[in-house]
């Protein structure tokens, strides 16, 4: 079956509707049978961040550095990138959103 023949195309558009996470997985997530889910135990000591990390750190009123500074294994530009990224901000959601309201 070469690249351009029909069940390859399919195949590529196919997985997506199924809802199966294609790309890189992002910070704080995991990949279980093919979908995006939240790492909710994340192991520290292999470099992971957890879900909760993220939103905790995003919540925070102080500077990128002074909070990636006390998250785990995440940085000031991942804090950056996924505060002020569209899609990347929808990732944490209502538990984002409730945080936030909560402060």
């Amino acid at each position: 079956m070469g690249v351009g023949s029909p069940n390859t195309v399919w195949t590529k558009r196919r997985t997506p509707e199924a809802g199966k996470w294609l790309g890189q997985v992002p910070v704080s997530f995991v990949r279980e049978d093919g979908f995006l889910c939240p790492n909710l135990t994340p192991d520290y000591e292999e470099g992971v961040t957890g879900y909760f990390d993220i939103v905790d750190a995003l919540v925070r009123d102080e500077s990128y550095n002074s909070v990636a500074k006390r998250t785990p294994n995440v940085t000031r530009q991942t804090l950056s990138t996924i505060d002020n990224g569209g899609e990347q901000h929808r990732w944490y959601g209502d538990d984002l959103d409730q945080a936030l309201d909560e402060t």
